[in-house]
């Protein structure tokens, strides 16, 4: 028999099933591997990629095999997505969500990228590097000025001014100047044909490659693209789930005192029950607040 409790139960069934299918595929990039070449010709095909980057594109080809084996869709568990691992602050400015960029074709991807490092590589800690020639016993060549800026200019300007490559490490334990050993090896190279050139002349604001904060409330302001603070999503968490135990106690109040009154559950048996929904809502209150 059609009954208005059956229907609701067929509604919840297909509901169900249409979520988790819903959960399953939305969002979801479909995984693409590239090569080294590839990634070099779409930066040579950027329109945002500068001289310095269309000369050595086989170079960005070959950081890109190291950061991310050529996955456009991967993310490092930290920070970075992509096949040259934007951070999550550097996308919010790109104009992406992290899924949005991770979802993207390789060319956009690259196009992101080389806008943003077009202008780093002619920030000061880039001259600085260029006007020394080595750099603790390495080429400052163009493997080396690129993972200056891919690490960050604060970072790279930081193991500078230590005169070590051991002056910065992320959290993996890679260096600028191993970083730029790997990009060589998988150039082929001992040293680098890729040399620098001039400065290009493009002016310089700083930017940030998901590292150089000074506290964890600016790295994670930053990660949600400046527009909340771990205070307010701390808030946010704690009203939704202060809201949540409140429905889910109000439920079952409204449950136990229709059962009382149709006779189901007797005095005693409502109150001890009622008892320990209030008690539970108050020791989540506690816990939260």
């Amino acid at each position: 028999m059609f009954t208005p409790r059956s229907a609701w139960r067929a509604f919840a069934r297909r509901f169900s099933h249409g979520f988790w299918l819903w959960a399953m595929t939305a969002g979801v990039a479909v995984a693409v591997v590239v090569t080294a070449d590839q990634v070099a010709a779409a930066v040579a095909n950027s329109p945002y990629a500068n001289a310095l980057l269309r000369n050595n594109s086989a170079a960005v080809g070959a950081l890109a095999m190291f950061e991310s084996g050529g996955e456009t869709t991967v993310y490092n568990g930290s920070c970075c997505y992509g096949v040259l691992q934007m951070s999550t602050s550097n996308i919010r400015a790109a104009g992406y969500t992290p899924q949005q960029y991770a979802a993207l074709p390789l060319q956009d991807q690259v196009n992101a990228w080389t806008r943003m490092q077009s202008q780093a590589l002619s920030s000061p800690v880039v001259s600085q590097l260029q006007a020394m020639g080595t750099f603790n016993g390495q080429p400052v060549d163009f493997a080396f000025l690129l993972a200056c800026v891919q690490l960050g200019q604060g970072n790279c300007a930081a193991m500078v001014a230590s005169g070590t490559c051991l002056g910065f490490a992320d959290r993996n334990g890679t260096t600028i100047c191993g970083m730029a050993a790997r990009t060589r090896a998988n150039l082929g190279l001992s040293g680098s044909t890729a040399t620098p050139s001039p400065r290009t002349g493009v002016a310089w604001t700083p930017t940030t490659n998901g590292y150089d904060y000074a506290s964890q409330e600016d790295a994670f302001a930053a990660g949600a693209g400046g527009t909340a603070g771990m205070s307010e999503v701390a808030s946010l968490i704690r009203i939704t789930l202060l809201s949540f135990t409140f429905l889910i106690g109000a439920m079952a109040l409204i449950g136990h005192f229709g059962a009382y009154a149709k006779g189901y559950l007797p005095v005693f048996a409502l109150m001890r029950e009622n008892k320990r929904v209030l008690m539970v809502m108050v020791l989540v209150m506690v816990a939260l607040l």
